[in-house]
């Protein structure tokens, strides 16, 4: 028989032992939850479904995840039922507006605001974001302004929204500093480019036009 003190050297370098199996064992089980979470979260919040994430969220507790091991999918997925929570807010009540003193937006209905910074362009640049009746709009230097009339799409990945303009290859990449601040900006710009083209006129004294932004690869 092997001496302990030898057999327990060959397990640690084998990754053996009791352990070790747990180790991988607890790695196994993060990745499987992480696959889940993403694959969840666009069909649920699609359908406006807020029982899988619900369960989701249990999970950890549930099966002995530390949740400090799976703390970015909890973001996650309380970011996607604040977005379906506000879908449902908005198909009752409207848009919302929201309350500033920024003169740059003039006379803009301001529906949504958030700290962000623009990650298409590889500056970082932080600013404030703001979607109004009217355009997308960036406060930061230089200004960018976006009528609606030209936002070809609107994504989110993770932590950014993602527009995409008319304008061949100019992408706009703005990271929020939460899941949920990019899940539910998607919401609100996806319910004020589905309004009657009257909200689409033209921004005033746009200092950066969609043709001006930084190009970005779909």
């Amino acid at each position: 028989m092997a001496p302990a003190w030898f057999k327990g050297l060959t397990d640690r370098l084998r990754g053996g032992g009791e352990t070790g199996r747990a180790q991988r064992d607890a790695r196994r089980r993060v990745r499987e939850f992480r696959t889940e979470v993403d694959q969840a979260i666009g069909q649920a919040v699609a359908r406006g479904d807020r029982a899988p994430l619900e369960a989701l969220l249990r999970k950890p507790a549930e099966s002995g995840l530390p949740e400090d091991d799976v703390e970015l999918e909890l973001e996650a997925l309380h970011g996607a039922l604040d977005a379906i929570g506000l879908r449902e807010t908005v198909t009752r009540e409207g848009l919302p507006v929201v309350e500033h003193q920024h003169k740059a937006l003039g006379g803009d209905r301001c529906h949504f605001r958030a700290a962000v910074f623009l990650a298409s362009d590889g500056s970082d640049r932080t600013g404030r974001l703001f979607l109004t009746d009217r355009r997308v709009l960036f406060l930061s230097s230089p200004l960018v302004s976006l009528s609606w009339g030209g936002v070809a799409s609107v994504e989110v990945d993770q932590r950014d929204l993602i527009i995409a303009s008319t304008s061949r290859g100019v992408l706009y990449r703005f990271r929020c500093n939460s899941f949920s601040d990019a899940r539910c900006a998607e919401v609100i710009a996806r319910a004020i480019k589905s309004q009657p083209s009257r909200a689409y006129s033209s921004p005033p004294d746009s200092s950066v036009t969609a043709g001006d932004g930084p190009p970005g690869s779909r």
